[in-house]
């Protein structure tokens, strides 16, 4: 799946953002540290470490795992990639 299609599905579910001072890939990681065993917790891990290597195996039925808070945290992740490396645009 293109992270551009994966924003744009995060977008139509997810109704909060973390904080703009708040490092997404940060808080994934302390809360996958504090509980791995969680499905939420594998597959946000999992989807994550993917957008930061830019990969693309995952696939839209992987966002249905995740609460809104996770898929905010997915959100400020590919916004700041997009951001960073100018390689995508965001979906509109």
């Amino acid at each position: 799946m293109q992270l551009t299609i994966l924003l744009r599905e995060i977008r139509r579910r997810s109704r909060s953002l973390p904080e703009p001072q708040i490092d997404p890939l940060q808080v994934i990681c302390q809360r996958w540290r504090a509980n791995p065993e969680t499905l939420e917790n594998k597959t946000l891990m999992r989807i994550a470490r993917a957008i930061e290597e830019g990969r693309r195996d995952f696939d839209d039925a992987d966002i249905w795992a995740l609460s809104q808070e996770a898929l905010g945290l997915l959100d400020a992740l590919i916004a700041r990639k997009i951001s960073s490396s100018g390689e995508l645009k965001p979906a509109s």
